[in-house]
């Protein structure tokens, strides 16, 4: 119910989206209705929102502001207009309709679609994209109710406000000719020098594969349109074409040699000029996402769409601030920042700013830290020096030193670990998929478990493939012991874990081993198809002509599950805390030291499903660097839908152990109202040369807290009153432990993801440690400083086992968050502390108190027999 209206302005269209009203309801504020909706600060209601011109002296409202359900103006009516035409925000006594703001964003509509009325087809699908038919790229004016409460659950209709006029103040009319000067600014004067570079460019491509230079990719622009973005070609020719649509990571494995220089100085983005010039792109604005790719985004961050509101750039804040390894929200953050200041000004220093974080040493991290994390000790032969930790901040598995394919030379042997239980045929086609491995022979050896096959399995001794079998009883689902087990007889220091209905490609091991030679404390992930390999035997796997790609080519098979955890974490890079979900036990490389430090598989796990997850969790809380080894590829027999209703029984059954084990909000339940077996926060209350009462304080206050998932860990004092007193002082509480000499928080709780230290004597208030969590958000340490010079801190437990392997401190892995002390509202505490009853709020006539017997605050008292909490400074 759109349509053009004349003005002195010119025409412009008002367009109203779903409105659904009950049938006969009349609207506040609408014409006809009595009540109005008009206020100002200190006034009465007004008259009727509906009067016409003259009644009363109030103008008509604008067509664009009937339209958007906002009431009449009293004696701003210019104004009102003004700001309603520009697309603004309205501001002052029209900004308020019935307590509630009149500007609301569409992007946090979009999940009430359903309930508003609309058809759920496109318009009304949760995380919708604008080129899928949801308009966000225009303002949304008016909020209002619908008499008659809530019945059938449409209470509140929305309309489109007017489209933003180009060159309005705020909008992006400046662009064009901002765009368009600096282009001539930049290119005439040197115009043979850019010429000579983008030959250079184009010539180095060609020659090294002899693919071509130039790479067009659909993406989203203004308004979701799609347009073709040029790009010089930095990965190997038609590497897309084969694992589909990913995230690009620098110095990915299939980059090319140019493509790594190139992706380092940005070159590769050059031909978007051509973007610009055709209008497509502006200099500068929010990178423009694959279509593919920003619908995964959009089910995660739903206001991310909002980015479509501008064109896009070549540069923006968040490529100034952070890089691509940003997490979508703090993407969205920057991008809208943006749209709202963005001026010349602020354009021309983006992209000042650009050019200087290309062209400066490769020092600092993505993320905008200062600190960088130690380097590996440089080695005359890298390939066979012992390997180093994990040197790089958060999981940017990128940075680290890899030789390339061609390059890499194995100097270390490598334990295959395949365990089976009655499947000889598939155990067949593994093995002799391991035979054609282009790992050494002299290299290479398999452990082959057998968990209590019956009967027992046969396995074949090929000549060029040293083969062991390691036979176990069979006590119910084992893999988690029979995958302990190969690791214990394992005579190499890299572990590669498959299982024996894999069909491995012939990269596989040495795609694993690469990333162990260089990083001691790397988990490799590989990937694998799931497909029907009936009529397939062994002989076919060993003599094929090609790989196992080509043999089992026209097969219906299912891609790897986990490349939806991949574009959600961009390929693992961005600081989720949950990246250890993408852990999948059928085919992964670890070191056999790493493996032995974090405890192996669980061998509780006595059903199907978990065990690799939980193994994932404890290795990502350890510090362990988790890489997507993507060549490590192999062929799951089997379709992924044969016995989903049983393994998706057994996946439930487990879902109360991993709540026990896994301390990650997407394995417990929300309400926190217990604790668990691994504690997601550990609180380390330094009692050194502090009275026990005073540890006691604190400990209580901690112990009470809104936080029930955390547990308290203390060393005990060494003076005054010794462990035994300070326990009667304390009782007995699970979330409490006592620690020995020489003994830390982390040792004691090496898996609990946050550890807290706090002073002996602070006493906090109940939201400290979920204060703390909150502040810390994605960086590694939080610290803040009290007002006595001690400190309150908060670190991420990856980066203290790092720390801890690798030298260093916390800090020098991952941004380091400096906490206001009045965030975290610590006192100490001046008398004693014990539990007592709080009194009611607002009591009832019963629990009144007598006159006299009054707390010393107004309307509130205390039953008899109660105490008075302590009065804390």
């Amino acid at each position: 119910m759109g349509g053009a209206r004349g003005g002195a302005g010119g025409a412009r269209r008002a367009r109203r989206v779903a409105v659904p009203r009950q049938p006969g309801a009349a609207v506040p504020g609408g014409r006809g209705d009595g009540r109005g909706l008009r206020r100002r600060r200190g006034a009465a209601r007004g008259a009727g929102a509906g009067a016409g011109p003259g009644a009363g002296g109030v103008p008509r409202a604008p067509a664009s502001a009937r339209l958007a359900g906002l009431p009449a103006p009293r004696r701003r009516a210019p104004r009102a207009r003004l700001a309603l035409a520009r697309g603004r925000r309205i501001r002052g006594p029209l900004a308020v309709a019935r307590g509630r703001p009149a500007a609301v964003r569409a992007a946090r509509l979009r999940s009430r679609a359903h309930d508003l009325g609309g058809a759920r087809g496109r318009r009304g699908r949760p995380g919708a994209l604008p080129h899928q038919g949801v308009p966000v790229s225009r303002p949304v004016y008016g909020r209002r109710r619908v008499a008659g409460g809530r019945a059938g659950r449409r209470p509140v209709s929305v309309h489109a406000g007017p489209r933003r006029r180009e060159g309005a103040r705020g909008g992006e009319g400046y662009k064009r000719p901002f765009d368009i000067g600096l282009l001539l600014a930049a290119l005439l004067p040197f115009a043979p020098l850019w010429i000579l570079l983008a030959f250079a460019v184009a010539l180095a491509i060609r020659l090294e594969d002899g693919g071509p230079a130039i790479y067009a990719q659909p993406r989203l622009g203004r308004g979701g349109r799609t347009f073709r973005i040029l790009k010089f070609r930095t990965m190997t020719e038609y590497d897309e074409r084969r694992i589909g649509p990913h995230w690009a990571v620098w110095r990915r494995e299939r980059t090319t040699a140019v493509g790594r220089v190139l992706r380092r100085f940005h070159l590769d983005e050059l031909p978007q000029v051509v973007n610009v010039a055709r209008g497509e792109m502006s200099l500068v604005g929010p990178r423009p996402e694959r279509p593919e790719l920003a619908e995964e985004i959009a089910r995660a961050v739903p206001a991310f769409a909002e980015r479509l509101a501008v064109r896009p750039g070549i540069a923006g804040l968040a490529q100034s601030r952070g890089g691509p390894s940003l997490h979508p929200r703090r993407k969205l953050r920057y991008d809208r920042l943006y749209i709202r200041r963005m001026s010349p000004w602020l354009d021309l220093k983006l992209l000042a700013a650009c050019v200087w974080r290309t062209l400066r040493p490769v020092r600092g991290r993505a993320g905008g830290g200062r600190r960088s994390g130690p380097r590996p000790p440089a080695s005359a032969d890298p390939v066979r020096a012992r390997p180093a930790p994990a040197g790089v901040p958060h999981n940017e598995w990128p940075r680290v030193e890899l030789p390339s394919e061609a390059a890499f030379a194995p100097g270390l042997p490598v334990t295959v670990v395949v365990p089976c239980r009655d499947a000889p045929g598939k155990l067949a086609l593994a093995l002799a998929g391991l035979e054609r491995q282009s790992y050494p022979e002299g290299l290479l050896e398999v452990v082959v478990v057998d968990d209590g096959s019956s009967p027992p399995l046969a396995v074949p001794r090929p000549p060029a493939l040293p083969v062991r079998v390691v036979r176990r009883e069979r006590r119910g689902f084992g893999l988690a012991r029979a995958r302990n087990a190969g690791a214990g007889a394992a005579r190499h220091g890299i572990l590669v874990f498959l299982d024996g209905d894999v069909i491995p490609e012939a990269g596989l091991v040495a795609a694993h081993a690469r990333w162990h030679h260089a990083v001691s404390d790397a988990v490799t992930l590989g990937f694998c198809a799931f497909v029907s390999a009936r009529g397939i035997d062994a002989a076919a796997v060993r003599d094929r002509p090609g790989s196992v790609t080509d043999l089992l080519a026209g097969r219906p098979r299912d891609a790897p599950w986990i490349e939806r955890h991949m574009a959600r974490t961009a390929d693992l890079t961005t600081r989720h805390d949950d990246l250890f979900r993408a852990l999948t036990g059928h085919n992964f490389g670890v070191s056999r030291a790493f493996f032995e430090e974090i405890g192996g598989f669980d061998e509780s796990f006595a059903r199907y499903g978990g065990e690799d997850t939980e193994l994932g969790y404890r290795a990502w809380c350890r510090g362990g660097l988790l890489v997507p080894a993507r060549e490590a590829f192999g062929w799951h027999q089997g379709r992924w839908a044969e016995g989903r209703e049983t393994k998706e029984r057994d996946q439930d059954l487990q879902a109360a152990k991993l709540a026990e084990l896994v301390a990650d909000p997407g394995f417990r339940p929300r309400a926190g109202t217990r604790g668990f077996a691994v504690p997601r926060h550990v609180v380390a209350v330094e009692a050194r040369g502090a009275p026990a009462r005073r540890v006691a304080r604190t400990v209580e206050a901690l112990l009470a807290g809104a936080e029930r998932d955390l547990a308290v860990w203390i060393r005990a004092p060494a003076s005054g009153e010794g462990p035994e007193r300070l326990a009667e002082r304390l009782g007995r509480d699970g979330r409490m432990r006592l620690g020995s000499p020489g003994e830390s928080a982390l040792d004691a709780f090496p898996a609990s993801p946050f550890h807290l230290a706090l002073p002996a004597g602070a006493v906090p208030g109940r939201g400290l440690v979920r204060a703390l969590r909150s502040a810390l958000g994605d960086a590694a340490v939080g610290e803040a400083v009290l007002g006595d010079g001690s400190r309150v801190a908060i670190a991420r437990a990856w980066a203290l086992h790092r720390a801890r392997r690798g030298g260093g401190s916390a800090a020098d892995y991952g941004d380091v968050r400096r906490i206001r002390a009045w965030r975290l509202a610590l006192g100490r505490a001046t008398a004693p502390i014990r539990r007592t009853a709080r009194p009611s709020r607002r009591p009832g006539p019963r629990d009144r108190p007598a006159e006299g017997v009054a707390d010393g605050r107004r309307g509130r008292g205390r039953r008899e027999g109660e105490t008075v909490q302590a009065r804390q400074t």
